[in-house]
């Protein structure tokens, strides 16, 4: 196993198990109720309506959609909906290392990347994000963000100078699915666009097809 692997194992479960102590806790009751006891998702057509209308408390269908698969699978226990939230922490720990690891491996090496990331995951800020389970769009959202990120750089890395067509549909998909976990992703194109400004691509502009222009368009 390359040592890239073992950096992002070891953030996956670091990052998870200084949560471990929330698996017990109670629902925060500033709006915790709202989202995981909305009878919404109770209901037979709970995720059409989810997707198709404003019955949920915010317009964040990624977000209520991953509620109802919990309502489905650990039927109201607290516990499965807060191992949720320390799982999709550890992945974005990871995807973190994974993007840091992309735009700065042939420079610093992955020493600077693994230890950027673990700080990002253990940040106090993240406590509300993990504990808080109303929170858990800054989770879905930072992953989506992460992934579209990843894709775009991938598509800026090709050297071949065929168009990136799948990089970049991949990089709009990951991006709208930002955007309905959490409104804030709003910003992603501007990151993108500094991204292509500012680190260094192995992608010929000229061969770029529709690149940046589609996240201005965006």
């Amino acid at each position: 196993m390359r040592r890239a692997q073992w950096f992002a194992i070891a953030i996956f479960l670091i990052a998870a198990s200084v949560y471990l102590p929330t698996l017990d806790d109670p629902a925060l009751n500033w709006d915790d109720p709202e989202y995981i006891e909305l009878p919404l998702l109770q209901q037979p057509d709970a995720l059409a309506q989810i997707w198709t209308s404003f019955a949920t408390p915010q317009v964040y269908p990624v977000v209520f959609t991953s509620f109802w698969i919990d309502t489905l699978l650990w039927k109201g226990d607290l516990r499965g909906t807060r191992a949720v939230d320390l799982l999709l922490h550890g992945l974005v720990g990871v995807l973190a290392f994974c993007f840091l690891r992309s735009i700065l491996g042939r420079r610093f090496g992955e020493g600077p990347a693994f230890v950027t990331a673990l700080l990002f995951a253990l940040h106090p800020t993240q406590v509300a994000t993990v504990a808080w389970i109303a929170e858990r769009k800054n989770l879905l959202a930072a992953i989506f963000v992460l992934l579209a990120l990843m894709a775009c750089r991938r598509a800026t890395m090709r050297a071949d100078g065929r168009p990136a067509r799948r990089e970049w549909t991949a990089a709009y998909v990951f991006g709208f699915l930002a955007m309905f976990s959490k409104s804030t992703a709003v910003v992603l194109p501007l990151l993108v666009l500094w991204m292509e400004a500012w680190i260094p691509a192995r992608r010929p502009a000229a061969a770029d097809v529709g690149g940046s222009g589609r996240w201005r368009s965006l």
